[in-house]
């Protein structure tokens, strides 16, 4: 990430950052606690990540600018964070009041490419999206825990959705899927 690609970025504490774009939207990225249950109900502690803009993106109304730097900060704090907290995994819910949850979970996906040799994602599926419900943890290809933790989302979704019958993704397939040279492009099924 080049440092030229972002916006000045503040922040008041680990867990909050704050950035301005040049047509003057203000965007924050903060992350709180938040539990998964792994298969013995046992509580996992992630982060959970939460967007928000000031003005909202408001479909038709004419202030959704596309701004190249947007991306590039985000991410650029993201992989900070990770640089502080290298065994973090981080969780993000795509919000569908608006009905643009599948919107973001895209474009978050898209986002997502272009950091994927460093980063590791699990999705929601098809099952979840039914319900319009869009989310995915990402965390460093590097995490020790990385299959716990992708294994945790798992079975936090099925106590939310329980007519999913997927089956946790065994180690080494998970292993081969986090090798270098994967696009890192797989849904949990």
């Amino acid at each position: 990430m080049k440092a030229w690609m972002n916006y000045a970025v503040t922040s008041s504490d680990n867990n909050s950052f704050y950035f301005e774009t040049s047509k003057g939207a203000v965007y924050e990225l903060s992350f709180g606690d938040y539990y998964l249950h792994d298969y013995f109900e046992k509580e996992v502690v992630v982060k959970s990540m939460c967007l928000t803009r000031v003005p909202p993106n408001i479909r038709g109304k004419g202030c959704n600018h596309k701004d190249g730097y947007v991306h590039p900060t985000i991410a650029s704090i993201i992989l900070k964070y990770l640089d502080i907290y290298p065994n973090a995994a981080l969780l993000y819910v795509c919000h569908d009041n608006d009905k643009l949850g599948k919107a973001r979970h895209r474009l978050f996906d898209r986002w997502y490419r272009s950091e994927k040799q460093l980063l590791a994602k699990y999705d929601t599926n098809d099952n979840e999206h039914q319900h319009d419900f869009y989310s995915s943890i990402v965390m460093r290809r590097s995490n020790p825990t990385g299959l716990y933790l992708q294994d945790a989302f798992k079975q936090t979704l099925k106590r939310y959705f329980p007519d999913d019958d997927r089956y946790p993704m065994p180690e080494a397939e998970w292993r081969l899927k986090n090798e270098e040279g994967f696009d890192g492009m797989f849904h949990l099924n």
